[in-house]
């Protein structure tokens, strides 16, 4: 029969730090192989919420065969106005394989004060895991961000790396000219650099201009190229998509119970050539009412298939504001093809839909 034997002693030095240790042999008659486990570890309480703990198991079975765990993590907590946390795992076969697991972030808890700097942030993080020489996964993630008077900018970098050596890297620098968002002239800008696998680059742009002229208008001029759209399945979790929208927009804000707007934009695909352009006058009366009356105006021409149309039309919405026991809601609308109607449609299309609930 075999014999086990365990020793065992966990013991607080001191009201912050406390160590362990486990020691185990079994030992077995014959040619059958003795085993020893060894188990140890200690804690430092930093305070805050912030304590490290490192454990390590070793375990041997004959002289030939063993393995190997060490751990270690800092709890999650704050420590001079920051935000720490991570920890670090390694698995270990004798001679055989090696696994590693790391994982470490920190961020400023409150925007604070440097020099002519004010708000600033920055943040900082990263997950990784390796077998043997070959990378599971290498998330990076790190920012920093400030204004200076109503100037605010911010840089951004994250990387993603798959096995087999994919990686995707996005640089990112933004600003704003005006962070009260009461200035007469304001822009905000968002430049991405987005690399992709096989050293492929993406530029993700968007920008928005606006302009007060008066108390009564605004002008908003915007522009996005490559815009990201999520996906699970990707990288960085957004692919880049092909497209470019340019944006106009001129709107009356001197009328509580009256807004006007005109809109223009413009859609390009760089894959497919497909353009549209659209106009847009809307008009929106008893703005200033739970139950507002919405008026439009739109021509429109596209060209997807290598052909040009065009269309114009309107539509006249009410939407009632919800009472206890009833609801209602209409719209009226109609669409005119002036140039290549699809072979689905005709020429003059009326369209009215009545929506009313109630209950007793």
């Amino acid at each position: 029969h075999e014999t086990r034997v365990t020793n065992s002693v966990s013991q607080a030095l001191s009201p912050r730090i406390g160590v362990s240790v486990t020691d185990t042999k079994v030992e077995r008659p014959g040619n059958q192989p003795d085993e020893t486990h060894r188990d140890y570890g200690f804690w430092v309480d930093f305070g805050r919420n912030i304590r490290l703990n490192y454990k390590a198991q070793r375990n041997l079975k004959g002289e030939t065969e063993g393995d190997r765990h060490d751990e270690v993590n800092v709890t999650p907590g704050q420590v001079q106005g920051v935000n720490l946390g991570g920890g670090y795992t390694r698995n270990s076969w004798d001679h055989r394989r090696d696994q590693h697991a790391g994982n470490v972030n920190f961020s400023n808890v409150k925007p604070f004060q440097w020099g002519w700097f004010r708000d600033v942030k920055f943040n900082y993080s990263a997950d990784t895991a390796r077998d043997m020489d070959q990378w599971q996964r290498e998330n990076r993630a790190m920012g920093l961000g400030a204004r200076i008077g109503a100037f605010g900018f911010a840089w951004d970098y994250k990387s993603q790396s798959l096995p087999f050596g994919d990686r995707a890297i996005d640089r990112i620098f933004s600003f704003t000219t005006d962070t009260t968002g009461k200035g007469r002239l304001r822009a905000d800008v968002s430049y991405n650099v987005r690399t992709l696998p096989m050293g492929n680059q993406a530029t993700i742009r968007d920008y928005q201009i606006t302009a007060l002229p008066s108390k009564s208008w605004e002008i908003v001029h915007s522009l996005k190229t490559n815009p990201l759209q999520s996906d699970g399945n990707a990288l960085l979790g957004a692919i880049a998509t092909p497209n470019r929208l340019n944006k106009w927009n001129v709107n009356y804000l001197g009328n509580k119970r009256t807004n006007f707007g005109l809109a223009y934009e413009e859609f390009f695909n760089e894959q497919t050539n497909q353009q549209t352009s659209v106009l847009k006058l809307g008009l929106k009366l008893f703005a200033d009412n739970p139950s507002p009356l919405d008026l439009e105006f739109i021509t429109a021409e596209s060209n997807t298939t290598g052909v040009m149309q065009r269309s114009h039309g309107f539509k006249l919405g009410f939407v009632q504001r919800p009472g206890p026991n009833q609801s209602l809601s209409f719209s009226f609308s109609n669409l005119n093809w002036e140039l290549a109607r699809p072979e689905d449609q005709s020429i003059n299309n009326w369209n009215f839909r009545l929506d009313f609930s109630w209950r007793r």
